[in-house]
């Protein structure tokens, strides 16, 4: 709690924001600066991108709702979408 404690108190934060939505068109990153706290709070978007999912890496990703999938195979999409997640936030 001390780490986030610090972090509040800084006079600017710069923050990424991740996140894929439910068309699973890509992975959408938002690049922040954050400063004051509370009801002082003030956000500024500095950069966003949008990165398209390949279609194979989308396909696969849909395939995951319609059949049952075992653990190995949610796994490695996990890891799969958390480096495209990281290509992203670079």
């Amino acid at each position: 709690m001390k780490i986030l404690q610090q972090l509040s108190e800084k006079e600017k934060r710069f923050v990424i924001g991740l996140m894929s939505g439910t068309s699973v068109d890509g992975i959408d990153a938002a690049l922040t600066e954050i400063s004051g706290n509370g009801e002082d709070i003030s956000v500024k978007l500095i950069d966003f991108v949008h990165q398209p999912y390949p279609e194979d890496i989308r396909k696969r990703i849909f395939a995951l709702f319609d059949q049952p999938v075992t653990a190995k195979e949610l796994c490695q999409m996990n890891f799969l979408i958390g480096r495209l997640f990281a290509r992203a936030a670079l």
